[in-house]
């Protein structure tokens, strides 16, 4: 679990900062060249998270997701649905 969501708050702070992401540990150095504190933050949170202080991780990953405009909230809906629909 803690893999997973490293991985993807390092995957969305890329994605907002629109820039390559790779795999592995291409993800890592990317998002070091990209935003090295956040890097660091994210490296740190994940092992603070193994040894049973999650907060951290949350903390970290909360950061990203507001970078990102915010949790999606009730209501959401993918404006591309309609089209996924139509071609079923």
């Amino acid at each position: 679990m803690v893999d997973a969501i490293t991985r993807q708050t390092a995957e969305l702070a890329l994605l907002v900062d629109h820039a390559w992401w790779g795999n592995g540990k291409w993800l890592a150095r990317q998002l070091a060249a990209v935003d090295s504190r956040l890097a660091d933050d994210l490296a740190a949170a994940a092992e603070a998270t193994q040894q049973g202080k999650a907060p951290a991780l949350i903390s970290v990953a909360e950061r990203v997701v507001e970078r990102a405009g915010g949790p999606l909230r009730v209501g959401w809906t993918d404006p591309l649905e309609e089209l996924h629909s139509d071609v079923e």
